[in-house]
Formats: C-alpha cells, structure tokens, sequence
C-alpha cells in the first residue's frame, strides 16, 4: 500500500486544481465577457466577500507548494467569508476548506512521520 501521506496529498492536489480551475475560468470570463454589470449596487458585504474569495484561492494556490502556509491562508478566508454570509459553505464554494484540511492532514501526518523518519527524504 502506498503511504497514506502521499494519498492525501495528491488527493489536495487534484481537489486544488479542480476547484482553481473552475473559479478561474467564471473570473476570466467574467473579465472577458460583456455581461460583467452587477444587478444591484455592491455593499461592503459583497466586496468584503469577493476578498475573502481571491484569499482563499490564493492560499490553495500557495497550499500546491507550502502547504503549512496555504492552508491556514485558505481557510481563515473561507472562515472570514462566511462571517459575512454563511451560504459561503455551501457548494461549490465548500470544495475549498475540504482541499486545505486536506492539505493541512497532510501537513500533520508528514510531520508526525518526519520525527519517525519514516518518509525517507521528503
């Protein structure tokens, strides 16, 4: 059997990449496309949310190469996201607190097995 540290961490890995792709392209279309105009005007709320969004995919982004750094970046801004509006956890928005626990597992179990040296080089 493989080492389950590896599993997980390719499991966040692919999770990472499915949800990075997604978002990116509504952003890129969204800059691109003629029907960017919002149907409301934007509160404090809706940018405070929108940030919290770009921080959370930048900490996965980050999470691909340091995961102790990324994943805490990923998760304080789903969690200050959903301060201001908990439907934040829902679909497919959830995908990304679920692939930095992920990383963060991750983390735990090389750091567990480092002190053991069980990992051989990693």
């Amino acid at each position: 059997m493989k080492n389950p540290a590896m599993i997980v961490l390719w499991s966040a890995r692919i999770l990472t990449g499915v949800v990075l792709c997604f978002w990116g392209f509504f952003i890129i279309a969204h800059l691109l496309g003629d029907d960017g105009a919002p149907s409301r005007p934007l509160a404090f709320s809706d940018y405070a949310i929108l940030s919290m969004m770009a921080v959370s995919l930048l900490g996965l982004g980050v999470a691909l190469k340091w995961e102790r750094i990324g994943a805490p970046l990923a998760l304080v801004g789903v969690a200050a996201g959903a301060v201001f509006n908990w439907r934040v956890l829902l679909f497919p928005t959830a995908l990304i607190p679920l692939a930095a626990v992920l990383f963060v597992v991750y983390a735990c179990l090389r750091l567990g097995s480092h002190c053991r040296g069980e990992l051989g080089g990693e």
